[in-house]
């Protein structure tokens, strides 16, 4: 996306050169469009990759505590 946008800067520099006044407007709006997508696809990304690992630690560190508590409760019985 990022190189979209370096396009984009680049078509309305040669539009400036040449004289076509009237795409400037659209080259700008596309420029800016493209970053905005550019951004939310990194942080969106981060945040679908994140939060499912998050949730899956989570539900690994509860299931380790109650095999925890399980061989306690277990040992208990055992010594009396």
């Amino acid at each position: 996306m990022f190189i979209f946008a370096i396009l984009g800067f680049v078509a309305i520099f040669w539009c400036a050169l040449t004289g076509l006044v009237k795409l400037i407007p659209w080259l700008v709006l596309l420029v800016i469009i493209t970053s905005v997508i550019s951004f939310f696809d990194k942080y969106w990304l981060l945040i679908l990759i994140s939060v499912p690992l998050f949730a899956l630690f989570y539900y690994l560190q509860e299931k380790e505590r109650e095999i925890r508590h399980n061989k306690k409760s277990l040992t208990n019985e055992i010594e009396k």
